[in-house]
């Protein structure tokens, strides 16, 4: 592992496809901390996956109204 003063840890929850259980797990209700223990990262490491995947999807919603699409 890396430590965070040279990026973001790249353990094994990331390899294993930690961000998206990590969203899924923040999405169903659980707090930061909460999956920092569950999947041992960072709690800072998984605000940085929802703040990530945020961006992501309000670049998609600005994409889809300038395209016409309702959502």
């Amino acid at each position: 592992m890396r430590s965070h003063l040279y990026g973001e840890q790249t353990g094994p929850s990331q390899a294993a496809g930690g961000s998206a259980n990590g969203l899924t797990a923040y999405l169903e209700g659980l707090s930061f901390r909460g999956i920092e223990r569950i999947l041992q990262v960072s709690h800072v490491t998984v605000m940085r996956w929802v703040r990530q995947w945020g961006k992501a999807i309000e670049a998609m919603r600005k994409e889809a109204v300038q395209g016409g699409a309702v959502l």
